[in-house]
């Protein structure tokens, strides 16, 4: 071996255990420790987490909607059209997914597999509390990518429907090689990096009043963990395979 090559090979033995020392940070999901439920503000998982709950009931039901939100925001992403299923008696749940909102350890990756499993005890708790009535899934925006890769998944939610609202769907396969490497590269070395759209001159709605109130939201996330952004660009890979 080149003395050159000796230098390469000693660089890299000592990178191994700092890039995993910066390996992204996934939370998952704990054993099972309780069952499921849905009371007037909490969603009780399987593991004893309470994610924060959201519902506007219909007078009188004639469906049922689980709803998930996109990334960066919360369960009140609904408030503004689930009065409006309410007057057409559609009740809807909602809640802060693992890691968003007001739910623990907000900013950290969950995993694909305790968002689809959180999803599928939701829908039975919630169809345990409306017993004969249909339930339908809606998600939007990173929801629907949980949607639909829980959907996809060997023990699907048991739903009537599913309702797909701008899904997650931009895999690694439609970005380019540049976009790919350099998340790779800062999701592995600085996983804690805290990323945002500033300075991207990005209008997201017209809407000016909603963005007012979104920007002095707090339970809002403004920038997001590098390890979090890979996580939901895997979960967003499964779930166009998933399509």
């Amino acid at each position: 071996m080149t003395s050159m090559s000796a230098r390469w090979a000693m660089a890299a033995l000592v990178a191994l255990p700092l890039l995993a020392g910066c390996a992204p940070v996934v939370e998952g999901m704990g054993p099972p420790v309780a069952s499921p439920e849905v009371s007037a503000d909490t969603f009780l998982t399987r593991d004893g987490v309470r994610l924060p709950l959201h519902h506007w009931d219909a007078d009188h039901p004639r469906a049922i909607l689980v709803a998930l939100h996109g990334m960066s925001d919360y369960s009140e992403a609904f408030e503004m059209p689930a009065p409006y299923w309410a007057e057409q008696g559609i009740t809807t749940y909602a809640y802060d997914q693992r890691g968003f909102g007001a739910a623990p350890r907000p900013g950290i990756w969950a995993g694909q597999k305790a968002l689809d499993d959180d999803l599928k005890d939701c829908v039975e708790a919630v169809r345990a509390r409306h017993p004969g009535l249909p339930i339908f899934v809606l998600g939007e925006s990173m929801g629907g990518a949980v949607v639909l890769t829980a959907m996809a998944s060997k023990d699907p939610p048991d739903v009537d429907g599913a309702i797909l609202v701008a899904p997650a769907v931009w895999s690694r396969e439609d970005m380019p090689l540049s976009y790919r490497v350099l998340l790779w590269f800062t999701a592995h070395t600085m996983p804690w990096l805290e990323l945002s759209g500033k300075g991207l001159h990005i209008w997201p709605s017209d809407n000016i009043a909603m963005l007012r109130k979104l920007s002095r939201d707090p339970l809002m996330q403004k920038q997001a963990r590098a390890d979090a952004i890979w996580g939901v660009v895997n979960l967003m890979d499964a779930a166009r395979e998933a399509r």
